[in-house]
This record gives C-alpha cells, sequence and structure tokens, in this order.
C-alpha cells in the first residue's frame, strides 16, 4: 500500500483543493487504498483541480514536469456523501489508469466508464446502488 506520509504530502500539495477538506480525505482514503507502485504511477505529474459550483473557471501556475501531465478536476458539492466522493476519486483516478488520456481507438464511452468503475472496484470503492441514485439525482 502507498505510504500514509507520502499521500498526505501528495495531497497538501494539491493547492486547488486547500479549501475542501471532504474532498481531501476522500483523496487520502482513496490514495492510500493503492498498491504503491499503482500510486505512484497515479500521482507521477498529476494535479488535482476543484472549482466550487459558483466557478467560471479557475487559473492555476505550474512546474516544468518531465514525462505525461495528468490534471483531475472535480466541481465540488458541499452536499456530496462521502461514500460518493470517494468513488468519483477512485472512477477518475481508474480513467488515468486505463490510460484514457490516450483512449484506444475502438473505446466506446460506454467502455471508458466501465474501466473505470472496474479499477476503482478494485481498489475498494465500488458503485453501489446508493452512489449511483445519488449520481443519477445530480443530473
Amino acid at each position: 500500500m502507498a505510504l500514509p506520509a507520502d499521500v498526505k504530502l501528495f495531497v497538501k500539495n494539491q493547492r486547488s483543493i486547500h479549501l475542501y477538506g471532504g474532498l481531501q480525505a476522500a483523496l487520502v482514503d482513496v490514495l492510500s487504498a493503492l498498491p504503491d507502485r499503482t500510486y505512484k504511477s497515479l500521482t507521477k505529474n498529476l494535479i488535482v483541480m476543484a472549482l466550487h459550483r459558483t466557478a467560471l473557471g479557475q487559473a492555476m501556475f505550474f512546474p516544468q514536469f518531465n514525462g505525461d501531465f495528468k490534471i483531475i478536476e472535480f466541481v465540488y458539492d458541499k452536499k456530496i456523501p462521502s461514500d460518493v466522493l470517494r468513488y468519483v476519486c477512485a472512477h477518475e483516478l481508474g480513467h488515468l489508469m486505463y490510460g484514457q488520456l490516450f483512449p484506444k481507438k475502438d473505446d466506446t464511452w460506454e467502455t471508458l466508464e466501465e474501466k473505470a468503475d472496474s479499477w476503482a472496484a478494485t481498489w475498494g470503492f465500488s458503485k453501489t446502488k446508493g452512489i449511483k441514485l445519488w449520481i443519477e439525482k445530480k443530473r
């Protein structure tokens, strides 16, 4: 598993989410559940961004990176249940794990979502019926 100190430092260094305690906690939970090798691969050159519901945009400055540059963006809802937030964090990391920065030619939307859900479930964050219902109400 990923080292707790490494996970906490990674989350602390994500400046875009410093005001979002719930999102920080969810990311710590999800990243802590990953095997160390997976954690290191996913978090290399990763920026996590959050926009609150009333934001129209957000400007961020990033240092130069070597290798692929990855961004995960969340629209943060104060009323989101913690299990839903953890699932969403794991699901989005699953997209990166599947390599969806560069989707495969024959991938469909459904395939991409199924693969991300599969990775989230592998790490212990399955899309339960309750999570599915909450997400469907928000759309």
